[in-house]
């Protein structure tokens, strides 16, 4: 399986924020090399699960890329605990980051148990 992060409002290879760095840092993972990848449609189409974090997302998703209906999902909805949207926290504080990481990890742990993986976040 791949996994892959892209964005809409993306800048092509503009490394992590600072504070997405410091916070995965605590949790024993590295952004250092990462760079941010603009969501296209060759992305779209190569993918079989899109997951977002807000219905704006979703919703803007479907009008630029209609093949991507069916399998574009909203990541909060992996959450029980957790808002079905999950707010960006960029521009906001170090708490706001924490807490946005939280619900991602739970979030995606939900999911990799759905599809039959090991946690891994």
């Amino acid at each position: 399986m791949d996994v892959m992060s892209a964005g809409l409002e993306a800048t092509p290879g503009r490394p992590a924020d600072i504070i997405s760095k410091a916070v995965a840092r605590q949790y024993h993972a590295s952004l250092d090399a990462h760079v941010v990848t603009q969501l296209d449609s060759d992305l779209v189409d190569r993918s079989d699960l899109i997951v977002v974090m807000e219905m704006s997302q979703k919703d803007r998703i479907h009008r630029l890329y209609p093949k991507a209906k069916g399998k574009t999902v909203l990541l909060g909805s992996f959450d029980s605990s957790g808002p079905l949207e999950i707010r960006d926290p960029y521009g906001r504080s170090i708490e706001e980051f924490q807490f946005c990481l939280e619900q991602i990890k739970r979030c995606c742990n939900s999911l990799s148990q759905r599809l039959g993986l090991r946690e891994g976040v």
